[in-house]
């Protein structure tokens, strides 16, 4: 038997502009990769209609914390409106996705109590009791591991759309 505590629940990250889909694919694969993680892909899904391509990624990204805790971070990106474009950059033409981007982050800490004795009713109660009123010490062991993974992700996926935006411009310095 396993127990599922929500940990964080839809954190979302919205974009609407030039990106490149195929970069964010990699971006992601990369902090999984650096993060000692493994990832299971649920979901990948293209529609192409006459406003452009509208693609939906769904993956869980999960990581062993212990024997008996397993962290889960699951990641929908919903991308809409996908049309090729063409961006001036610097003098050099560069061909881009341009569309909307939506990421949506849950993730969850499943502990795994397989055939325990803290499988038993009354010893599950006592100690649902004792964590909620007394010591929150098992309930929340995990949590901050847990939800650090899903700031990190969505931190390197916030500066990988922050590279398409144009920079503000400064005024210029009053000497």
């Amino acid at each position: 038997m396993s127990e599922k505590k929500i940990v964080v629940e839809n954190r979302e990250l919205a974009y609407d502009g030039p990106f490149e889909v195929q970069r964010f694919f990699e971006v992601v694969e990369r902090w999984i990769e650096d993060n000692g993680m493994e990832k299971e892909v649920k979901m990948k899904r293209e529609y192409v209609s006459e406003q452009g391509k509208d693609i939906e990624w769904t993956i869980e990204i999960f990581h062993h914390l212990s024997e008996l805790a397993l962290s889960v971070v699951r990641m929908r990106a919903l991308f809409q409106e996908v049309t090729a474009a063409s961006i001036k950059k610097k003098g050099r033409e560069r061909r881009l996705n341009k569309g909307k981007a939506l990421i949506i982050f849950d993730a969850f800490l499943e502990t795994h109590l397989h055939g325990m004795w803290q499988q038993k009713g009354w010893f599950y109660f006592f100690r649902a009791a004792f964590e909620h009123y007394i010591y929150k010490f098992q309930e929340r062991k995990y949590d901050g591991v847990v939800a650090g993974y899903v700031e990190s992700l969505y931190g390197s996926l916030k500066s990988f759309f922050e590279e398409y935006t144009a920079p503000v411009e400064q005024a210029p310095r009053m000497y």
